[in-house]
């Protein structure tokens, strides 16, 4: 188990998301419910992975990845985290969400950073 020091106030977040190819129809829906349910009370910097190109917003930082088969982006993402992690440095806390999630309920800034899983797969039913 990591000691993690208590930050005491948490201000910036940054949200890093992976979206090659096909996988960029998800970051719209991802987008609105992050900008939803997500730390309401911080400002929030989505930093967004992608070999495609996007509309501008203005809390979206667009890093330009090559796409490559699959599973590489997927086992390649902290290789891409830490290739950009200068990026990152005024963030106080940094999140990777799945382009293919959809947040459903609050999740407020005060779970951070004691503990942070609040992921329920989804899985696939015939």
């Amino acid at each position: 188990i990591m000691n993690i020091p208590k930050i005491k106030k948490i201000n910036k977040v940054g949200i890093i998301i992976i979206a090659t190819n096909k996988y960029i129809k998800f970051f719209d829906n991802l987008y609105n419910s992050c900008e939803r349910f997500l730390f309401p009370k911080c400002n929030k910097t989505y930093f967004l992975m992608s070999n495609k190109s996007i509309p501008d917003y203005k809390d979206v930082v667009k890093i330009d990845i090559l796409h490559e088969q699959w599973p590489n982006p997927t086992l390649k993402r902290y290789h891409y985290i830490s290739d950009n992690k200068d990026r990152f440095k005024e963030m106080d806390y940094l999140v990777y969400i799945d382009v293919d999630c959809k947040l459903i309920r609050y999740v407020d800034e005060n779970i951070l950073p004691e503990y942070f899983n609040v992921v329920k797969h989804c899985g696939f039913y015939k």
